[in-house]
């Protein structure tokens, strides 16, 4: 059981040491030239995922971004990135 604590803990930490946290991208912007707040279907190679409801209220789209601009950090390969918006009209 020790063990299985010890590499749960670990493996979460991981995903929190190697990924930005919102502070730093609230400090930036964003990331490269994907800023906080933009339409995300205005992005390069941005491709529509899903359309849902989020929260059950609010209209949103999941988006998967695939270019070559997007990568690599520096040295470090990137994965995968995924934009989600939401459209809430306040009156």
């Amino acid at each position: 059981m020790f063990r299985l604590t010890l590499f749960l803990t670990l493996f979460t930490l991981s995903f929190s040491i190697f990924s930005q946290d919102l502070a730093e991208l609230e400090k930036r912007n964003g990331f490269k030239d994907i800023k906080l707040g933009m339409a995300g279907d205005s992005l390069k190679g941005a491709k529509l995922k899903k359309e849902f409801k989020e929260k059950n209220e609010f209209p949103a789209k999941l988006f998967t971004i695939e270019h070559p601009d997007y990568t690599k950090i520096g040295e470090t390969r990137v994965n995968k990135i995924e934009i989600k918006t939401s459209s809430i009209h306040l009156s």
